[in-house]
Parts: C-alpha cells; sequence; structure tokens
C-alpha cells in the first residue's frame, strides 16, 4: 500500500444509506470537469462545492478542462476563447477555496507540442499560479517535450492519444514502458537530478492500471457509473470504493517525496505571497518616509 491518490471522477448520482452517495466518498480525492460544470450545461450540481468540502487533507481535487469529453463529441475547446476564458475563472474560484486542487492546463488531445505549448502559455497568462497548474503529455508526442515539461512543472498528467488512445492495449503498455525508462535516465544523470525533482505523474483514465505502473495518482468515473449496479450485485457503495481503493494503491508512486502534499505547496505559495505583500508595503512606507523628510 502506498500514499497514492485514487481520484473519483463527478458527478455521482444516488442514495447511499439515505445520503447523497458522493459524502460515501468522504476522506478521498475527486475529479470534477468544467465540461459538466459550465454556464448552460451544469451537470454537476453542488457537486463541486462538496467536493471541496469532502476531501482529504492530503488528497487531491483535480479541476479538468473538458477537452476530453469535448473530443469525443468531435469538438475542440482550443480556439473557444469564451469557453477557456469561463474555465480559468471556474479554476481560479475553486484554487481560491480549496488548498488541495489543481487546474489541468487546457490541451489539444491530437494536437501537436506547438498546440499545447499555446494552451500552456495561455493557462499561464490566466493568472493562475504555475504549480497548481498541471499540463497534459500526451502519448503520441515527443519524449522531448516530455523532458521540457519536467523542467517546468512538478505534476505532469498523461493522456492517451493517437495509437497509444485504448488503456492497456499493448501498444499503451509498451509507450508507458518507454515513458518511465525515459524519466528514469533523465534522473539517473546526476546533473539534471540535482537541477529538478521527479514530478507526480497522473494517469487520466487510469485507475484500473494504477497497481502496475508508478502512477502517483490516476482517475476514472467507475465509481460513479457503476455504484448502483453493484449494488444491485451485491457490493455497496463502501465495499465497492474500498475494493477499488485497495487494488490502485497496490502500486507505487513516482514522485519525489520531498515535494509535498498539494495543499502544502498551496499554503506554501499563500505565505510567499502573504511575504512580498508585507515587502512591498514596507517598501511604500520607506519611501514615504524618505519623501516626507526630503520635503521637509
Amino acid at each position: 500500500m502506498n500514499n497514492s491518490n485514487v481520484v473519483h471522477g463527478l458527478p455521482i448520482n444516488g442514495k447511499h444509506n439515505g445520503r447523497p452517495a458522493i459524502e460515501a466518498l468522504a476522506g478521498g480525492s475527486f475529479l470534477a470537469s468544467y465540461w459538466y460544470a459550465r454556464p448552460g450545461s451544469n451537470k454537476i450540481g453542488k457537486q463541486v462545492d462538496q467536493a471541496i468540502e469532502l476531501v482529504g487533507e492530503d488528497e487531491i481535487f483535480f479541476l479538468d478542462n473538458g477537452a476530453f469529453t469535448a473530443f469525443k463529441n468531435g469538438i475542440s475547446i482550443a480556439d473557444d476563447a469564451a469557453y477557456l476564458d469561463g474555465y480559468f475563472d471556474w479554476a481560479a474560484d475553486v484554487l481560491k477555496r480549496c488548498p488541495q486542487a489543481v487546474a489541468i492546463i487546457p490541451d489539444v488531445i491530437d494536437g501537436d507540442t506547438a498546440d499545447n505549448r499555446r494552451m500552456i502559455s495561455e493557462a499561464i497568462g490566466s493568472g493562475i499560479d504555475a504549480e497548481r497548474l498541471v499540463p497534459v503529455w500526451h502519448l503520441h508526442e515527443d519524449f522531448d517535450y516530455l523532458k521540457d515539461l519536467v523542467e517546468e512543472f512538478n505534476h505532469i498528467a498523461i493522456g492517451s492519444s493517437g495509437d497509444y488512445w485504448k488503456v492497456n492495449s499493448e501498444d499503451w503498455k509498451c509507450r508507458i514502458a518507454k515513458m518511465f525508462g525515459f524519466l528514469d535516465a533523465l534522473f539517473e544523470d546526476d546533473e539534471f537530478a540535482a537541477a529538478y525533482v521527479k514530478p507526480r505523474i497522473h494517469m487520466l483514465r487510469g485507475i484500473a492500471v494504477m497497481d502496475a505502473w508508478e502512477f502517483d495518482s490516476a482517475d476514472s468515473v467507475n465509481i460513479a457509473v457503476n455504484h448502483n449496479a453493484q449494488k444491485k450485485r451485491g457490493e455497496d457503495l463502501d465495499a465497492f470504493r474500498a475494493r477499488v481503493e485497495t487494488k490502485a494503491k497496490n502500486g507505487h508512486g513516482y514522485a519525489d517525496p520531498k515535494l509535498g502534499t498539494i495543499a502544502e505547496i498551496a499554503e506554501e505559495i499563500a505565505a510567499w505571497k502573504l511575504k512580498r505583500i508585507a515587502e512591498r508595503d514596507a517598501a511604500l512606507v520607506e519611501d514615504n518616509i524618505i519623501n516626507f523628510k526630503a520635503a521637509a
């Protein structure tokens, strides 16, 4: 068993022991997609607010941009300025209220490196702290781009794409093995290892394979979609969750432990901002004193 995060996709509907089913996931990790929270198509209801209250102290609340769902519907969000602005505003609001939250940078699933670099630039330009942004490296993209992301971010999501679209196919497993081999080779270089830390690796749609690889976290909607059917088979939501999470946590993560938890990073950012504000205010006071003395 390890401290990896098993991330449950929302929304989850129905009841458990007379209470909303989401409450049975208390203390865990969540993923909410803006695709379901956006104005005019709010299928997620109050569950974002509930997840903020229910997420565990050392867990993660992923804010997903909805690119995958849009892609399955033949839609690209990459050039929809109104959608992107709405996502960044929504994510920024949740990030302020939830120290465990991180925002997945909008991505072009079948795009190239230039497309996704543009998305990173837009995300950073949104004003969200880079430490709370998670870029997506797609399995069809080159490893040089993955190296760039390791140098720029401490948290990277992996997206299945191209010839590696189907999670756990033979091609997918071969590509994932090469990815981890590439990462290991990077950090076997003493100079590189001294300059950078092993990032958190999140596998999108990957809970089912989490135990077989060094993923620090993975998500799926398995619990949300199937808990009612499992109940009819005699397995209630508590037992279903325990079984899924126990299997997923049989693996071990990749990240350097010194990264700390998501909440700890958020607290460090907040403390740094307060320090900068105090320094700025002190400098303004000093300038005013100097100006006053000069005028006298």
